[in-house]
């Protein structure tokens, strides 16, 4: 099955966010019939954010990444070095 994969960058956290990226992911399911697969990119100082909505027989899940988490300065120096 081919997957569909869907980037959503965020610079705050509002509770509504993963119910809506389950809204999204609906759609497209039933558009398209593939499997669907949300990243959520999180900037500025955001550590850490809801990843999972349990609405008794629908799990649903999102994979994050928390650009706090890194040091951009050491990656970009670590990047021009290779080069």
């Amino acid at each position: 099955m081919t997957h569909c994969c869907i980037w959503n960058f965020k610079r705050q956290i509002k509770k509504t966010d993963i119910k809506r990226f389950l809204q999204y992911d609906a759609r497209l399911y039933n558009k398209y019939e593939r499997a669907i697969r949300t990243v959520v990119i999180y900037s500025g100082k955001i550590e850490e954010a809801i990843s999972r909505l349990d609405i008794g027989s629908i799990i649903y899940n999102v994979e994050q990444v928390f650009l706090a988490k890194y040091d951009g300065d050491k990656i970009y120096k670590e990047l021009n070095e290779k080069n």
